[in-house]
């Protein structure tokens, strides 16, 4: 299925994880597993829980363990009512994916800056 403007946000995705399948809000699983792709480049991990929603369609809380060795499948499941939705947890996701990619410069000789009179030139 080809996702388009018209489409995402309206159908739930599957992630297949530690050899299980949680079904999530489509952009929410999106977010995760873009979050678990920047903790495994920086080979870190980080403890998540999201809203999950369960067979009988009522919404549960899962935790996820994300790291360097997880292996997120996430496949679209277009048959599944939209639910889940959590804007927040977006939000905090999608700004911890970024906190995790903004690369800080730092100097690499700490020699003392010179002037131009260090020169003679003035």
């Amino acid at each position: 299925m080809h996702l388009t403007p018209a489409t995402y946000g309206q159908i739930m995705k599957t992630i297949h994880y530690a050899g299980d399948a949680i079904l999530l809000n489509d952009e929410l699983a999106d977010a995760v597993v873009e979050y678990a792709a920047a903790l495994a480049r920086v080979g870190s991990s980080a403890e998540l829980s999201v809203p999950v929603v369960i067979e009988d369609g009522s919404i549960l809380s899962a935790s996820m363990l994300l790291g360097p060795a997880s292996q997120l499948i996430a496949t679209p499941a277009p048959g599944a009512k939209e639910s889940g939705a959590d804007p927040e947890l977006l939000i905090e996701i999608t700004r911890q994916t970024a906190l995790i990619g903004t690369i800080k410069a730092e100097p690499i000789d700490a020699a003392p800056q010179r002037g131009a009179d260090d020169y003679g030139l003035e």
